[in-house]
């Protein structure tokens, strides 16, 4: 995508939203919709977006499922993450079944999730399959909540 502003013969830049959750509720109460045209206006290329609060912290299936829809429906545009919360007993199969469906990159989310980053309990998610096909980000915090245990690692 071609910025207005990049002088004749340049290479164009290609801006990229990396990280923006779609959703419904509080303060995640944004449509696909007026995401694509707020990336239009500002002439976004492409977004990486995210599962809600909730889908992060309870309904990781059908979050996940409901954001790889989403961007397969704007394939150019959207790029799907995924999360799952490393409390469950089925964590591999969760993450695996998020990549299938077009999961590209893993959302770690100990502030949403009730455990700190640097957890034993991100080791099955962190050292099995899907740390080889799937790049994987922690979302940042609000400073006022941050729990110094959760800045070290």
């Amino acid at each position: 995508m071609k910025l207005s502003e990049d002088p004749p013969g340049e290479d164009p830049l290609f801006v990229i939203d990396s990280y923006c959750t779609l959703g419904a509720e509080r303060d995640e109460s944004l449509a696909v919709e007026t995401h694509l045209a707020n990336m239009e206006r500002l002439q976004i290329a492409q977004s990486l977006i995210a599962p809600d609060s909730r889908e992060l912290a309870v309904h990781n299936q059908s979050g996940n499922s409901r954001i790889s829809a989403l961007a397969r429906k704007n394939p150019d545009k959207l790029v799907a993450a995924f999360s799952v919360n490393p409390w469950r007993k089925n964590t591999t199969t969760l993450a695996q079944q998020a990549m299938d469906e077009g999961g590209r990159v893993l959302i770690l989310a100990p502030h949403r999730q009730g455990c700190l980053l640097g957890d034993q309990l991100w080791d099955p998610l962190l050292n099995g399959r899907q740390r080889k096909t799937s790049p994987s980000m922690p979302t940042p915090r609000r400073p006022l909540q941050e729990h110094p245990a959760n800045s070290i690692f």
